[in-house]
C-alpha cells in the first residue's frame, strides 16, 4: 500500500467487479461478476494503515460494495461490525452504496447512523430519478424506492451525495426534469454529474434516440446551477450545529463532506466535533 506520510486517511479495497447488468457499463465485461476480498486480507490492510502509518479514517471502497459477502463476516454490514470490533479507535466510512438491495441498504444505514466510529456520509449512485430512464438503463430501482431510502438515511442522521448520468439515450425533457426536481426535493449534500458517453460493446451505445452533445451540455449547465443551490442550502443548514471536522496539513480543516471550515485548529486535533457557524457563505469554527 502506497502511503502519503502526512495523510491520515486512506482507502481500503473490499470488493471488485459487479453482478448487475446496467446497460451503459463495461465493468462486468472487464472485471467480471462481484468478487469480495476475504476478511483476512482486509484485516491486514487495515492493520498496516493503523499501526504502521497512523491512519485515523479508512474508507471502504469497491466497484459495488453493497454486494460484499464473505463467509467469515457475512455481508457489508457484518464486515463493518467486525472492523469496528477489531479496530475500536479507527473511523470507518463506506464510500459508495448502490441502492440495489433495499433491506441491506437500510441495515447499513442503521449501522452508520448508530455507531460513533462510522462516518455518517456516503455516495449513492442513482444515475437517474426517472422510472422510464432507469428501466432503459436496467437499474433495479425506481424513483419511489430512492425517495424511501434517502428519507430513511436522513431520519438516521446519515447524509449523502448522489451521482447521476445526464444524456442517457432517449432522455426526454420530462425525464431530465424528473431527475432535476428529485435532486432538489431530496436535498443531498451535493451531487456529481457524469455526462453519458457511449462505450463500445454496451447496449446503451446501440440504443436509438442518442441525445445530442448540445442538449447534454445544456442540461449539465442546469445541473451545475442546481448543484450550487443544493450545496449552499446544505452548508447553511449546518449553522450552529456540532459536526465532525477533519484536520490535515495537506487539506486544512474540512467537514467529512469536504467543506472547508475556517478557524484555528491544532494538527494534533486531527478529528473532532466542533460547533460551526455559517457566515457569508462559509463555515467557521
Amino acid at each position: 500500500i502506497k502511503m502519503v506520510e502526512i495523510k491520515k486517511t486512506n482507502y481500503i479495497k473490499i470488493q471488485d467487479g459487479c453482478s448487475q447488468k446496467c446497460g451503459y457499463c463495461t465493468v462486468r465485461e472487464f472485471r467480471g461478476a462481484s468478487v469480495s476480498e476475504p476478511y483476512s486480507a482486509i484485516y491486514q490492510d487495515v492493520k498496516a494503515c493503523v499501526e504502521e502509518h497512523g491512519m485515523k479514517i479508512l474508507q471502504l471502497e469497491g466497484v459495488n460494495s453493497i454486494e460484499y459477502n464473505d463467509p467469515e463476516v457475512g455481508d457489508i454490514v457484518g464486515l463493518c461490525q467486525r472492523l469496528l470490533k477489531d479496530f475500536p479507535e479507527t473511523y470507518f466510512m463506506v464510500g459508495q452504496i448502490n441502492p440495489f438491495a433495499v433491506d441491506r441498504f437500510k441495515r447499513l444505514i442503521d449501522l452508520i447512523g448508530s455507531e460513533e466510529k462510522m462516518i455518517k456520509t456516503c455516495l449513492v449512485p442513482i444515475q437517474s430519478a426517472s422510472d422510464t430512464a432507469l428501466a432503459r438503463m436496467h437499474r433495479p430501482h425506481t424513483k419511489e424506492t430512492l425517495r424511501e431510502l434517502f428519507k430513511y438515511a436522513k431520519e438516521k442522521g446519515v447524509e449523502y451525495t448522489i451521482e447521476i448520468i445526464p444524456g442517457f439515450p432517449g432522455e426526454t425533457e420530462e425525464e431530465f426534469m424528473d431527475t432535476y426536481n428529485f435532486l432538489d426535493e431530496v436535498s443531498p449534500v451535493a451531487f456529481w454529474t457524469h455526462a453519458f458517453s457511449a462505450r463500445p460493446g454496451t447496449e446503451a451505445a446501440t440504443l436509438p434516440n442518442q441525445v445530442s452533445e448540445d442538449v447534454i451540455v445544456e442540461r449539465m449547465e442546469k445541473y451545475k446551477e442546481l448543484q450550487k443551490k443544493v450545496s449552499a442550502r446544505y452548508i447553511e443548514s449546518l449553522d450552529g450545529k456540532e459536526i465532525m471536522v477533519v484536520v490535515e496539513p495537506i487539506h486544512g480543516a474540512r467537514t467529512i463532506h469536504n467543506i472547508p471550515v475556517n478557524g484555528n485548529f491544532m494538527t494534533e486535533e486531527y478529528i473532532g466535533k466542533y460547533v460551526v457557524h455559517y457566515t457569508d457563505g462559509k463555515l467557521e469554527k
